[in-house]
């Protein structure tokens, strides 16, 4: 099978679209928010409390889903998974982070089995103080 990767830079994003024989698989974003402009509050208290600046730019997983989205996507795609493709997609998205001089990359999540991968990456889990939310929240300083 062959997989191919696919990266479209725009000003505060990057769009990982991925390929499986020809066809359309999966999807990941990055993108570049600003502490205190667009991050949310809940986040910007946690990233200053951790030592970061209001105007400090982080990076943010907003989609990953390489090997596609489905609903009931664990049981699905289990035979596509541990086979380095989101590795690779992370690994490229941490060298766009140091290229651009970011310390602060986090994810949020509400996929459990995520939390393997993120954990696996060096991502620590934070739990955020207020937060109502199914979703985990996954943090790693660069």
């Amino acid at each position: 099978m062959k997989t191919n990767i696919e990266k479209d830079n725009s000003y505060n994003t990057i769009d990982y679209k991925v390929q499986k024989n020809g066809k359309d698989a999966g999807t990941a974003q990055l993108e570049f928010l600003e502490i205190g402009e667009n991050v949310g509050e809940l986040m910007d208290d946690l990233f200053t409390k951790k030592g970061h600046k209001s105007g400090e730019v982080v990076a943010h997983i907003s989609d990953f889903y390489p090997h596609g989205w489905r609903a009931d996507s664990y049981e699905c795609l289990q035979d596509q998974m541990r086979q380095g493709l989101g590795t690779e997609i992370l690994e490229d998205m941490l060298q766009e982070c140091t290229k651009k001089g970011i310390s602060l990359l986090y994810i949020s999540t509400d996929i459990h089995y995520m939390e393997n991968f993120c954990e696996k990456h060096d991502f620590k889990n934070t739990k955020i103080p207020g937060l109502n939310s199914e979703a985990i929240y996954f943090v790693k300083e660069l």
